[in-house]
């Protein structure tokens, strides 16, 4: 395919996985981490390590694992903002809570963001046994001839010396999929990257990291038909209102939604800039969200005989509070903010929820449920609150 054709490509939306029974591996590039916060020790990121259990290798090539340390080391640098709110916690803290502030202001003292960066990571990679590979520089022709011809996951235009990486890191995922006769998921957030997938036999691109755990979970045969047995049973038990488990997962989100970093829109009446600030957010109902021929949007990724977990997207109706005051002069904040008069508006948050239950006893059709939550991990997915036409305060304006 020409260059020009190439060009004219829509954006994928998702590859799904046509044949996930005859993948062999995962690897997971370093963006899908960066969409999860780099939490390794949540899902479903942690899942990677149990992979293993469905006969599954864990693959991370040596680019990719390079990026991951950095990034990590990076985000971890913010443990100076934690280390510095729990000194502060000092001046109102219990004396009961006093020791233990101290003892983890001390252990953070101790740890360079560098330091706690490389232990997540041995962590993580300790969960599950990785299998880590070395670039193969082999194929550095095949890379350099993709680069000046413009294949993916090089582009046409922008820089694509930044490519560079993910060619090498995809060079080595084929050339391990081809000695080792099969293939290997690899899920990426970049365009580009499952473009090169698609033009191979052997990789098999995916853009979803819940979304690919799911389908490898349902490749295995031996338990197929149980989990599609408790995505039916989930399914009910989420649209029923007097399920528990359903009055439990919206109980969790009653109670974290106002704290979330909600963007919302407005229009200022004169068209000036404003500075704002959400005030509340009060829940008013929560539904779960599926698609037009009536499935939700649910997916199990992760089920043992001790657990399960699953996600599925929830629509949370919500009205809120927030102040607005004029910017001047370029300024990116306002002084007087605080004394805005609060406005009204309403709209939905989209979110992504991660649930993993812990059954009483085996899991199973009878357990599930009436099982606890064990955890809940929430990503938000689009934003829609509205404050309409607002007047931005001013010092001197009364309203």
């Amino acid at each position: 395919m020409s260059t020009r054709e190439r060009r004219g490509e829509p954006q994928p939306a998702h590859l799904p996985l046509s044949s996930p029974e005859d993948v062999g591996a995962i690897a997971v590039d370093t963006n899908v981490y960066k969409e999860y916060g780099f939490r390794v020790r949540s899902q479903p990121l942690a899942a990677l390590g149990q992979v293993e259990d469905i006969g599954v290798k864990w693959l991370v090539p040596e680019f990719w694992e390079r990026e991951l340390q950095r990034h990590i080391a990076e985000n971890s640098d913010k443990v100076s903002t934690l280390r510095r709110d729990l000194e502060k916690s000092r001046e109102w803290a219990d004396k009961s809570q006093l020791a233990l502030s101290e003892k983890l202001v001390a252990a953070l003292t101790t740890e360079s963001g560098q330091s706690i960066g490389n232990r997540l990571l041995d962590e993580h990679y300790g969960s599950g046994g990785p299998v880590r590979l070395q670039t193969a520089w082999s194929s550095g022709p095949d890379v350099l001839r993709a680069y000046f011809d413009s294949l993916h996951p090089f582009e046409a235009s922008g820089s694509k010396k930044s490519e560079f990486p993910d060619a090498f890191a995809l060079a080595t995922l084929e050339a391990w999929a081809r000695k080792n006769a099969t293939k290997v998921l690899v899920v990426t957030k970049d365009a580009g990257c499952l473009r090169a997938c698609a033009a191979t036999d052997v990789l098999v691109g995916s853009n979803s990291l819940t979304e690919a755990l799911g389908a490898l979970r349902k490749a295995d045969e031996r338990r197929k038909a149980v989990i599609d047995e408790l995505e039916v049973l989930l399914t009910q038990e989420l649209r029923s209102d007097v399920s528990d488990l359903r009055k439990a997962i919206d109980s969790y989100l009653e109670k974290i939604v106002p704290d979330l970093e909600l963007e919302v829109t407005f229009q200022e009446e004169s068209g000036a800039d404003c500075d704002h600030e959400v005030t509340y957010v009060w829940v008013d109902r929560i539904e779960p969200m599926g698609t037009a021929d009536g499935r939700l949007l649910l997916r199990i990724f992760t089920a043992t005989v001790g657990g399960l977990t699953f996600v599925c997207d929830f629509r949370v109706h919500v009205d809120a509070t927030a102040q607005f005051a004029k910017l001047y002069r370029g300024s990116r904040s306002s002084s007087s903010l605080h004394d805005a008069p609060e406005e009204n508006g309403d709209g939905t948050v989209d979110l992504e929820v991660i649930v993993t239950l812990q059954p009483a006893g085996a899991l199973s059709a009878r357990t599930l449920p009436h099982a606890s939550i064990r955890n809940v991990e929430v990503r938000v997915l689009e934003t829609d609150i509205d404050f309409g036409t607002i007047r931005g305060w001013e010092p001197g304006y009364e309203e």
